[in-house]
């Protein structure tokens, strides 16, 4: 599968994208919502699943949104993806976003969105969340 991740913190997330890598997916590493923004754009790009820090400066793109000192830019990042790529499975991973909005987004379809928190996830924990999701998810596609 195709994974594009998207954090501004490169280095404290390199595990978590080796995780994944080792269970044999290929990885593109975006560190911040303009260049992610960028390649979502493009439509000779594809990936099956983005994950997606929801607390990151908020770049060009989100400059001049509320994005109360970039709490929340993921959140705005998510929203316009999920108009361009509707159907993309996306992680969303925090560490200090407030937990409800999260969830509220994995509620209103929980076959597209997983909330996971940094802190309580270990690398090798989260790739076999992600796992758990990918193949949970891909039953539901097949009906």
């Amino acid at each position: 599968m195709r994974i594009m991740f998207v954090d501004d913190e490169r280095r404290r997330m390199r595990l978590y994208v080796e995780e994944l890598q080792d269970n044999g997916h290929e990885v593109l590493f975006e560190d911040n919502v303009d260049s992610a923004l960028a390649v979502i754009e493009d439509p000779t790009r594809h990936f099956d699943l983005l994950v997606l820090d929801i607390s990151m400066p908020p770049g060009e793109t989100f400059e001049f949104e509320d994005t109360r000192g970039g709490a929340r830019t993921g959140l705005a990042l998510y929203d316009k993806i999920r108009g361009l790529r509707p159907d993309l499975k996306i992680v969303a991973l925090t560490s200090v976003a407030e937990r409800r909005v999260v969830e509220q987004l994995t509620r209103e379809n929980p076959r597209l969105c997983l909330f996971l928190r940094k802190p309580e996830n270990l690398p090798f924990l989260f790739a076999q969340k992600v796992e758990t999701f990918l193949s949970r998810t891909a039953d539901t596609d097949n009906l």
